[in-house]
């Protein structure tokens, strides 16, 4: 069995001289001589070629921002670098202690995709559960690489497993696989490995930190549903996606709200506001926008709604906040609000901003008209 492991020795390298010949002339020596260091100088340049491109690989992986362009590019980079016959990247689920395979490339990717192999199991789990590199090139020997269902069970192959580790934490595992007997990876091919092993950790944090960023800078602090920033840029792209179907935008604005504020102070207030978003994300989809567009006033984008929807969803809120009024250190608190919508007939050729004003001049009406049905015009694209 030939498996190596980070901290052991390779067991040998392309730049190992081969034994002289003590009997061979000075011409033989200084020819053999001669060809080891073309050899090794070949080898050199193939390796400081890897690098640059595996520095190359850095800067495009950091550019990605959309998740499944960036593993599809980790993908890509990975048979570029150390080119192999079936891959798996795997993300570590910390609370069942498996890991979780998002992306998988060869002829048993169907299979693998299902896998959830526990930490320690197979070579990628125990990867993963020592956060150490290994290369088996008999992986049909190691005790330590499992079988997956469906593949078979004899064929020979050859393994790299390298985990994904930051500050001390794994993240997940990549494997890489050569099929068929003698066909192995080298010792540089193992190192090139565990360097991209660095690039891929680094893009996945960096994506997952911008992605953190974004989500915390389009969210409203008090309620967790999106603020003004986050509805309008979702919002436009909700619109676009829609296309021809009609989108209705409502505006929900609570009655006398500075009465809560002025009469039970700002900590009631804000409670009060927290419970009107959970109230109206329970009467949405799950792919409806709630947001807070600031003070009292909240906004719900149903894409893909037509108008007698549209008139539906304002009724449940009307009910919803009637039946279930907030309940704090004052007692019972009812929650009066005024709603008004707009429908747009063809959303990708009507402006935000157009259903916006449509949908404040219809709740203002209801507000002033203290009336519970709420009243819709529907916009001509």
């Amino acid at each position: 069995m030939d498996a190596t492991e980070v901290g052991t020795p390779s067991g040998g390298g392309s730049g190992l001289l081969p034994p002289i010949d003590l009997v061979s002339t000075a011409s033989e020596r200084t020819g053999a001589a001669n060809t080891n260091m073309r050899h090794e100088t070949h080898d050199e340049v193939d390796l400081v070629d890897s690098y640059r491109r595996l520095t190359a690989i850095y800067h495009d992986l950091l550019s990605h921002d959309d998740l499944e362009q960036l593993l599809e590019r980790i993908a890509d980079s990975i048979v570029q670098l150390v080119p192999c016959d079936s891959l798996l990247v795997a993300e570590l689920d910390p609370i069942h202690g498996v890991l979780v395979p998002i992306l998988a490339r060869g002829r048993w990717s169907d299979s693998v995709l299902e896998l959830r192999p526990r930490l320690g199991e197979g070579l990628i789990g125990w990867a993963a559960a020592n956060a150490r590199p290994v290369m088996a090139n008999d992986a049909n020997s190691d005790p330590r690489a499992g079988h997956v269902e469906g593949t078979p069970e004899s064929e020979p192959e050859a393994i790299i497993s390298v985990p994904l580790v930051a500050r001390g934490a794994v993240l997940g595992a990549i494997s890489m696989y050569r099929e068929a007997d003698g066909n192995i990876f080298s010792a540089d091919e193992f190192e090139l490995a565990q360097r991209f092993g660095d690039a891929a950790t680094l893009a996945l944090v960096n994506f997952k930190t911008r992605t953190n960023l974004e989500q915390q800078a389009c969210t409203d602090d008090l309620t967790q549903v999106l603020n003004r920033r986050g509805f309008f840029s979702t919002a436009r792209r909700a619109l676009a996606e829609a296309g021809t179907a009609p989108s209705a935008l409502l505006l929900v604005d609570l009655d006398e709200f500075k009465s809560v504020n002025d009469g039970c102070g700002h900590d009631v207030g804000d409670d009060l506001l927290k419970h009107v978003a959970r109230q109206l994300c329970s009467v949405v989809r799950s792919d409806d926008l709630v947001a807070r567009l600031g003070g009292d006033e909240f906004a719900v984008l149903l894409p893909r709604t037509p108008p007698e929807d549209a008139r539906t969803v304002a009724s449940r809120i009307y009910r919803a906040l009637d039946q279930a009024p907030y309940i704090g250190p004052h007692g019972r608190l009812s929650i009066p609000a005024s709603v008004g919508f707009a429908v747009a007939a063809v959303s990708e050729d009507t402006a935000l901003d157009a259903l916006l004003a449509e949908a404040d001049a219809q709740m203002y009406r209801a507000k002033r008209a203290r009336s519970d049905a709420p009243r819709a015009r529907r916009l001509q694209a």
